[in-house]
């Protein structure tokens, strides 16, 4: 997952619509599914290799969408609103590497989830009206490699704790 390393101005959203808003961090999902906790050791070498053959890249959050399921929908901001790319060449060095983490769809979109709703167009409105689209530099690959996580999330593990020299304050971890 991309994960958010700097305060969000999608908080305030978040809080209101996202039942999940105390177990996830803000983040950008990249990969769906989860490898067992007791594969972590096994996973931690392919998630480094797929991030040192993908360069760092700047992303555009910009774009309020939906995502429909049965019972409600995902709202959700667009992180390729500055090109779909780099996210594509991210997805495909994972997929590579963990092939039965296979979304429901068969097209990969990257998205960084605002909250669920059964109203998704009144939701939508309010969070378009809330955010304003941001840049940020995707530079890291954090990884909930089991899920969900607990409330102490061991899941988690990032290949660095802080952005690199030069990432500025609105770096996103990939």
């Amino acid at each position: 997952m991309a994960k958010t390393t700097t305060p969000w101005t999608g908080r305030s959203a978040r809080r209101d619509y996202d039942p999940q808003i105390h177990r996830w961090p803000p983040h950008v999902n990249v990969l769906f599914g989860f490898v067992p906790e007791s594969d972590f050791e096994r996973a931690a070498p392919l998630l480094a290799a797929a991030t040192a053959e993908t360069p760092v890249f700047t992303a555009r959050l910009d774009g309020v969408r939906t995502f429909r399921h049965r019972a409600y929908s995902t709202v959700w901001l667009d992180p390729t609103a500055g090109g779909k790319a780099p996210w594509a060449d991210l997805h495909s060095a994972l997929q590579q590497r963990f092939p039965r983490c296979r979304g429901p769809a068969k097209n990969f979109a990257p998205h960084l989830s605002l909250g669920r709703t059964r109203d998704a167009q009144r939701v939508s409105a309010d969070c378009a009206t809330r955010l304003d689209a941001m840049t940020a530099t995707v530079w890291e690959l954090g990884a909930p490699l089991a899920g969900p996580p607990r409330a102490d999330p061991p899941g988690t593990r990032s290949r660095a704790s802080s952005p690199p020299p030069g990432a500025g304050s609105d770096s996103v971890s990939r």
